[in-house]
């Protein structure tokens, strides 16, 4: 008996210290340990079970698996190791797979929050936004004060096109997080995602509060004050992180996109520094820090230096991405080939009669945001700024997609009701930013792909597509890093040949809409004539002149662009001919550009 006894207090002794040190992270302690016990007593499934979960978190998924499936037949009753195994599955995007291992941990322990939370993130992952939505609305219940639940809640309803039940969510969460530096930086991304900006800066702050050198507060913050045209004070946070943090790529590059360094300012050593530690840098980190330098070598004057950044900052964001172009070709193509005149006329008119929408589309950095400050600083016009909100419509009434390859043929086989489903869930979703607002701008660039279906969804609303000269805009592309989407503008021939498919949509648009629905703008003109390009604009909108609109600059709506503090200035005309300082170096863009002529259409 005694014997026994000491097994069992030897057990016991090696579980304990395999757990500290697990929770320590001395993995190498623990798995000896765990293996230990596992020689000894190889059904062990509480050893079996944490071994598991080490070899997850040291990137031996095959053997986590494995292990956490012996543990679950050793031990059925365990809700734990289910969750377990679910959580892995949802860590390896295996989310059919994490949905089955939720629902069968809730059916072994029904009031486990965090398994419900686990399952409303599988189901958010596979796009299944109303089903994350009642399984976030079942842990409200059990747990009405829970944060994550608060939280993911409010992401369900932006994925639903519900701004304002997920700010209600947002402010819900943020009431439970007064003194948490963390949940509070966390509460005010999500505002900040949802164009909240000026409660997303109430969060930072106090996230700041809390913690003084909160560097990622600091620099969100700053992100969040330029969105909404304090320059100065969003410079001074990048910089404050900066000081805490010298080496901060995102904030090096958010402080150059705003302000002007030159070797004179006290900020020039610390980023010169930076160029020379590339190679020893997380690929994410000089991606930013290349297109940082770059700018600063441009505004210098520097071009071939400023070029050599921006070359390599761009060869290392290509190689981080998964773009085909005949893939993209084919997108396009599809577009061109099911929105022909028979199929746009056959079902003409049968969309939502509301003429409010305004779309601004055209290749990004083509002057869509100045084109949307000039109509926004109208007073009867509301700026809604980057909306993906059609495309949510879409998703909606279509229902999930296995690729975007699948939209083209999905839109063709769309009724009359479906369009009009669409419309009416738009516009729900849009008038909440600004429900007494004539006309509402939604300036998107990739919406250039849905013309057809924009004219037939709200045959009165105004579509104005944005050009600019193919080069000074291609330029503008390679020397920019967006923060989402445009995989073709990091490698000139793609560029040059995505330009030259979007050249051939734009075309055929042209071709199958009726006279008058789409009004062009060229960006050259707007410089050279900003009054008669404004009247242009408002009078297509069908709206009375305003002055203000000559006074853009001046406006304080939220603009998250690139381009968020060249439009808080007045016109100027330096961007044009940009192309000619990198010539010498745009031979692939200017071959995969041949033949291509800007349109000048009246």
């Amino acid at each position: 008996m005694k014997a026994d006894d000491d097994v069992l207090a030897q057990r016991q002794t090696l579980m304990r210290e395999a757990l500290a040190a697990h929770r320590q992270g001395d993995f190498t302690v623990a798995e000896a340990r765990y293996r230990q016990i596992l020689k000894q007593f190889p059904a062990h499934a509480n050893a079996i079970h944490f071994l598991g979960l080490l070899s997850h978190q040291v990137g031996d998924n095959e053997a986590a698996l494995k292990l956490l499936r012996r543990a679950i037949e050793l031990s059925p009753k365990s809700y734990l190791y289910r969750h377990n195994l679910a959580g892995v599955f949802r860590t390896l995007r295996r989310y059919a797979e994490a949905e089955k291992c939720y629902q069968e941990t809730l059916a072994l322990k029904p009031k486990h929050t965090d398994a419900i939370i686990g399952l409303a993130l599988a189901r958010m992952a596979q796009n299944r936004f109303g089903d994350a939505l009642a399984s976030y609305e079942h842990a409200l219940a059990i747990e009405p004060r829970n944060f994550e639940v608060w939280i993911g809640r409010g992401a369900a309803q932006v994925e639903l096109a519900r701004r304002t039940e997920a700010l209600v969510c947002y402010r819900e969460a943020r009431a439970l997080v007064a003194q948490d530096a963390d949940k509070l930086q966390r509460v005010g991304l999500a505002f900040l995602n949802t164009d909240a900006a000026e409660e997303a800066c109430d969060c930072f702050e106090s996230a700041i509060a809390i913690r003084s050198d909160y560097v990622d507060a600091h620099n969100n913050l700053g992100i969040a004050l330029s969105e909404l045209g304090n320059l100065k004070g969003a410079a001074e946070h990048f910089s404050e992180a900066l000081c805490i943090k010298p080496d901060h790529a995102s904030a090096w590059h958010n402080l150059v996109g705003i302000v002007h360094l030159n070797s004179g300012d006290p900020l020039w050593k610390p980023l010169m520094s930076l160029s020379d530690e590339m190679q020893s840098r997380p690929a994410a980190d000089a991606i930013l820090l290349h297109f940082s330098l770059g700018k600063v070598w441009e505004d210098a004057g520097e071009y071939e230096r400023a070029f050599r950044h921006f070359l390599d900052g761009n060869r290392l964001q290509r190689y981080a991405l998964d773009y085909n172009e005949e893939r993209q070709a084919n997108y396009h193509h599809n577009f061109i080939r099911y929105f022909d005149s028979a199929f746009m006329a056959s079902h003409a008119n049968e969309g939502c009669d509301d003429g409010s929408p305004i779309f601004i589309i055209g290749m990004p950095r083509s002057g869509t945001t100045l084109v949307e400050q000039i109509l926004a600083s109208h007073p009867l016009v509301y700026g809604a700024g980057e909306q993906h909100l059609l495309r949510q419509c879409l998703d909606m009434e279509l229902g999930p997609l296995a690729s975007d390859d699948e939209l083209p043929r999905r839109l063709l086989l769309m009724d009359d009701k479906s369009l009009k489903h669409i419309g009416e869930r738009y516009l729900s979703a849009i008038k909440e930013l600004a429900p007494t607002a004539a006309r509402i701008t939604d300036k998107l660039p990739g919406n250039m792909v849905l013309v057809g279906l924009i004219h037939l969804v709200f045959p009165r609303a105004r579509i104005i597509h944005c050009l600019r000269e193919p080069l000074d805009t291609c330029i503008s592309c390679f020397s920019q890093h967006f923060t989402t989407g445009y995989h073709f503008s990091y490698e000139l021939g793609e560029l040059g040949r995505f330009y030259r498919l979007y050249d051939e949509l734009m075309n055929h648009w042209r071709a199958v809409l009726p006279l008058g629905s789409m009004l062009e703008v060229h960006y050259e003109d707007v410089v050279a004539d900003i009054e008669g390009q404004a009247r242009k604009l408002v009078a297509f909108c069908d709206l009375p002149w305003d002055e203000s609109c000559l006074r853009f600059y001046a406006s304080p709506r939220l603009v998250k662009t690139a381009s968020l503090a060249q439009v808080r200035q007045p016109i100027y005309g330096s961007s044009i001919g940009r192309w000619k300082h990198y010539e010498q170096f745009l031979d692939p863009l200017m071959q995969s550009l041949s033949g291509i002529r800007k349109q000048r259409l009246r």
